[in-house]
């Protein structure tokens, strides 16, 4: 009976341990994520208007989309990490490290691979050349 009683308190020590290195690991690459946006807001803000530019002049070179598109799924999958990570329990998320960089890469793909859609379907809609 000792004995299972020492095996549950001891699993119970290594869960616990787990949930602080987990914790830790998401709150240092959250805060790391944050301090990057606003110094990158900081130092490429007042060079860009987005205002004044059609979205043809922002493109990235090699991905062919606009900057602002990459931009806000970014942020909407860090959204999406955040809610997630505040709304399940602890123990879900297994190597937490992995999980962020993925779910910042999975937004980044779907948000631009919605673009992608979004511009296709509308250049089809409004061709100007009618062939006859």
């Amino acid at each position: 009976m000792t004995k299972r009683r020492d095996l549950v308190e001891q699993l119970v020590r290594s869960d616990l341990e787990k949930a602080t290195v987990t914790k830790r690991v998401v709150t240092i690459t959250i805060m790391f994520i944050i301090s990057l946006m606003i110094i990158g807001g900081f130092l490429y803000g007042p060079l860009v208007t987005v205002g004044e530019k059609p979205l043809d002049d922002l493109k990235l070179p090699l991905l062919n989309i606009p900057w602002p598109v990459v931009l806000r799924s970014f942020i909407g999958s860090f959204a999406a990490m955040m809610y997630r990570f505040n709304r399940q329990p602890i123990y879900e998320f297994g190597n937490v490290l992995k999980w962020t960089i993925t779910r910042l890469v999975q937004g980044i793909v779907l948000g631009s691979a919605f673009y992608l859609i979004l511009v296709s379907g509308l250049s089809l809609l409004t061709s100007d050349k009618i062939t006859t």
